[in-house]
């Protein structure tokens, strides 16, 4: 059976409460202030897909210094970013 590198269901439930602490109770994205707890999704700051080509592990990868908290719109802007900038360093 092929490892999944996401975070589990109990393992956000860990981790969405202290990376709401550590962001002061917000979205991490410049000048957001969206702070519905509910909303806001984790995310990746190294794309799991370019840390498994780095060789990273999944421990490694969901260490929550690889982690930050987003709201949708901004979660959803962060991953089209890393992979435009992934994208232009590997053409």
């Amino acid at each position: 059976m092929k490892e999944s590198y996401r975070l589990t269901n109990d393992e956000k439930w860990v981790l969405k409460p202290q990376l709401y602490e550590s962001s002061g109770g917000k979205c991490e994205y410049p000048s957001c202030e969206f702070s519905n707890y509910q909303k806001l999704t984790i995310h990746h700051v190294l794309p799991i897909s370019i840390a498994i080509q780095l060789g990273m592990s999944r421990e490694v990868i969901n260490q929550i210094e690889n982690l930050m908290i987003l709201c949708r719109p901004h979660h959803n802007l962060a991953d089209e970013e890393a992979f435009e900038g992934y994208r232009a360093n590997t053409t």
